[in-house]
């Protein structure tokens, strides 16, 4: 296994070159805001993620949500087998059959509550069932004087999940197409119950009929729940003939359109195709143009049809490509420079919601996943995890206007700036060049320097088998040094990614140490609050170790400590459930919460009523 990191490695080496890299960032130019739902992921409505560390993995990642959707939505039926749920394979076009699930929406929900990750959910459009999906909405955020509220309680959940994202089916756009790797024609029972679904059923839903759809779900689902709902009116693969006819009559309704973003197909791989696939968001494919183009093209399509409404576009699906090629090589290491290439794009282009898919595959160890950043061979984090982390450990709360000279078709050195809390500037450096480094000397227009800036990198410095899957993850190079205030050099090492958070000279900087964190901020919602609050957690330079947020009760007595790691960023969320340190559940009354980072600390307080 020691060969697989090597057969990276050694036939680099023997080319390996430093190439210079000019790198400018615009410090007064702010193109936008950094949305931290960007770092999101999602999977299978019908996934299973009951492998004992599961939790753990998800935790770590540092995903700032889950959006439950894929193929499998417009065929699982919540409801069956007393709601622990029923996939309806549909094999081969010529046999259908019903299989029990094991792991239902409870079970998803509670790990979500367990581990503090916001959940987006997919209702199924496939059966046309808008009081299905009503019901769904009920079971998750009514309380149980409601009908599907009572069924929650008798299933051992008394409080509601408060379930605010929710998504109408997955890719309607694909209906009809037949997919010869599966041997299936996709969603061909429309408007058909599943109890009967036939092997020669072929019917089809159409834009207009899936526009009027999306009416009386949006209508259904928000007159059942107590809480405002944020509802993706259609995610779709990628036929933009489906936007006008799904936003124009329901512009009023939904708040998001969901665009997926495969930009490679293939069965293959090898060193030639991974050029090919990392260039991809910078260059058309057969199957996508270049990306940035491509979403100005979604955006464009939505504003046309939105009426004057707000209606954001999120990626809740993206990946190198629908690549069915078990290469280590590719989906263990290579492919978290795509995923970094692409997060980059989209914090640019100010993208509000998005999400790597998948986040885990099925711990099956004859089958080697693909697309999964958790594998569930051997329950282990892929570089890509890394890449979300280090992303949400160092980037900063607006976009800033960032220019390499090295790009090179995309397949040279990308570089993506932000300005931090504090006023330090973030980079994440992209190389994508599998023979050379760059020396890249960073000029950061209208901001002065202390000299120094903070570096951590992940590169291919492991073997390729799990848990390394080629690298040892986020390593932090220390600080390093320029000898001018307005411009700092760094070589950036080949198929790498690294981030450099450059610090600002201060006033205060001439006197004190400008490594201890700035003041530290705290919000809560919702308060007061019946249930689970939130958290948002904001402050400068790097999160101590050591640090937590403590809850007290009036009597000044600590009630609950939350440990703030894996989580890394300068603004992150984290929910309380209301219990203890001891797993009670406190009553209703003044509480307090305190975030200490460093020297510097804050507390805010908040109320918890009565749920009755």
């Amino acid at each position: 296994m020691v060969k697989l990191v090597f057969s990276i490695i050694l036939p680099l080496l023997i080319f390996a070159q430093v190439r210079p890299a000019r790198i400018d960032v615009f410090y007064d130019s702010i193109t936008g805001a950094v949305d931290h739902r960007t770092f999101g992921s999602g999977d299978e409505m019908v996934e299973n993620f009951s492998m004992p560390g599961i939790d753990t993995m998800l935790s770590k990642s540092s995903i700032s949500f889950l959006r439950m959707g894929g193929f499998s939505a417009d065929y699982y039926d919540w409801e069956a087998y007393n709601y622990e749920g029923a996939f309806y394979l549909d094999c081969l076009d010529t046999l259908i059959l019903s299989l029990p699930l094991t792991f239902g929406i409870d079970s998803l929900l509670r790990l979500a509550d367990r581990i503090g990750l916001p959940v987006l959910l997919t209702v199924n459009f496939q059966i046309n069932d808008p009081r299905k999906a009503a019901r769904m909405v009920e079971y998750c955020n009514g309380d149980t004087n409601t009908p599907m509220g009572r069924i929650r309680l008798q299933r051992g959940h008394a409080a509601p999940y408060n379930i605010t994202y929710w998504a109408i089916g997955n890719e309607p756009d694909i209906s009809g197409l037949f997919f010869p790797g599966w041997n299936i024609t996709f969603c061909r029972h429309f408007g058909i119950p599943f109890a009967r679904w036939h092997w020669r059923d072929s019917v089809f839903v159409t834009p207009p009929l899936f526009g009027n759809l999306v009416r009386d779900y949006c209508d259904s689902m928000r007159t059942h729940s107590p809480i405002p709902l944020k509802i993706v009116g259609a995610s779709l693969a990628g036929n933009l003939a489906w936007i006008g006819p799904v936003v124009g009559p329901n512009n009023t309704r939904i708040n998001l359109v969901d665009l997926h973003y495969y930009p490679n197909y293939d069965t293959l791989a090898d060193s030639a195709r991974y050029g090919l696939w990392l260039a991809s968001p910078d260059t058309s494919t057969p199957w996508r143009p270049a990306f940035e183009p491509w979403l100005d093209q979604v955006r464009d399509s939505i504003r046309r049809y939105s009426g004057g409404n707000q209606i954001d576009l999120a990626i809740f699906e993206y990946n190198s490509g629908i690549i069915f090629a078990e290469d280590p090589v590719w989906w263990n290491y290579v492919n978290c420079l795509f995923v970094a290439d692409v997060i980059g794009h989209m914090m640019w282009k100010n993208i509000s919601m998005a999400g790597v898919y998948c986040v885990y595959d099925k711990p099956d160890t004859a089958y080697y996943p693909t697309f999964s950043i958790i594998r569930g061979d051997s329950l282990s984090h892929r570089a890509a995890v890394h890449v979300i982390r280090l992303y949400r450990q160092t980037v900063g709360t607006n976009v800033l206007k960032t220019v390499s000279n090295a790009v090179a078709n995309g397949r040279g050195l990308e570089v993506y700036g932000s300005r931090r809390v504090n006023g330090d500037i973030a980079l994440v450096f992209i190389n994508k060049d599998p023979h050379n480094a760059y020396a890249a000397t960073i000029y950061h227009r209208g901001f002065v320097s202390t000299k120094q800036a903070r570096k951590w990198t992940i590169t291919n410095d492991a073997p390729l088998r799990a848990p390394w899957n080629g690298t040892t993850g986020i390593v932090d190079r220390g600080y390093i040094t320029s000898s001018d205030s307005t411009t700092i050099t760094d070589t950036i090492t080949r198929y790498s990614v690294t981030a450099l958070v450059v610090e600002r000279r201060t006033e205060i900087a001439e006197n004190v140490d400008v490594r201890i964190p700035p003041p530290v901020r705290i919000s809560v919602l919702p308060n007061p609050s019946k249930g689970k609050v939130f958290f948002n957690l904001s402050f400068g330079g790097v999160l101590d170790r050591r640090t937590s947020l403590y809850i007290y009760d009036a009597s000044g007595r600590i009630i609950r400590s939350l440990s703030l790691f894996p989580v890394l960023s300068s603004l992150c969320t984290i929910s309380w459930d209301g219990s203890t340190n001891q797993g009670s559940i406190v009553p209703p009354g003044v509480y307090f919460a305190r975030f200490r980072n460093g020297k510097h600390s804050v507390t805010q307080s908040l109320v918890r009523i009565s749920s009755r």
